[in-house]
């Protein structure tokens, strides 16, 4: 999504455009609405361990989930790793779920919390290749902090908030016209308001949400 298109889109059509900061925070709220009432898109964040205990390249793509393994802007910071625990938590507000979890390209298994106790105290019941998820942490069998494994993570994202108009943000061109349509219903005239809610509720509506959150 380009920021300054969307601003100069709103300050182009609104009847008496507010300022710059005011736009911005109704284009969060604007994501915020969304990420409520939508099914986010499978995202894979990828994690190549180059240095032990570093997890330094984190990238994210918006794509197909079968078959774009490609990269979207470097992010970091998403994770916490314990090498005692061999746990690696998220720590991104943005990731609402851990769905699966790859391994050198490998989907691994996903088994009990249990069974992954079980592996630690001497009983063998897996391979190497499993894993647990609990909420938004993923349990290993083992540590997993050397090495130059490649683990790629298949997750729920929320779109991110804005923080800037110099960055291309990650957020679907499918979302554009329904995120300007909420602002022009927030910002725009009693006529504006009442055009801009058809096309809200026909966006939702094609997002497979029928919901009357707008309407008054």
């Amino acid at each position: 999504m380009n920021i300054p298109t969307l601003i100069n889109r709103i300050q182009a059509h609104v009847t008496e455009p507010p300022n710059y900061n005011k736009i911005v925070d109704s284009i969060n709220i604007a994501i915020s609405r969304i990420n409520l009432l939508t099914e986010r898109f499978d995202s894979f964040i990828k994690i190549i361990n180059s240095t032990a205990g570093t997890w330094g390249s984190v990238t994210t793509t918006w794509g197909d989930t079968d078959t774009d393994w490609g990269d979207l802007g470097k992010i970091t910071d998403w994770f916490n790793y314990s090498s005692t625990e061999y746990t690696l938590s998220a720590s991104n507000g943005r990731i609402m779920r851990l769905d699966k979890i790859y391994k050198n390209g490998l989907a691994l298994k996903e088994v009990s919390l249990e069974a992954i106790e079980l592996y630690k105290n001497g009983t063998t019941i897996y391979s190497s290749n499993v894993v647990a998820i609990n909420g938004r942490t993923i349990h290993f069998l083992a540590d997993i902090s050397t090495g130059t494994d490649v683990y790629k993570i298949k997750c729920k994202l929320s779109l991110t908030s804005i923080t800037s108009k110099t960055i291309e943000y990650n957020i679907p061109a499918f979302f554009d016209d329904l995120i300007y349509n909420i602002l022009i219903y927030d910002l725009g005239s009693k006529e504006q308001r009442q055009t801009a809610l058809t096309y809200i509720k026909a966006g939702l509506d094609m997002a497979g949400i029928k919901t009357d959150i707008w309407s008054k």
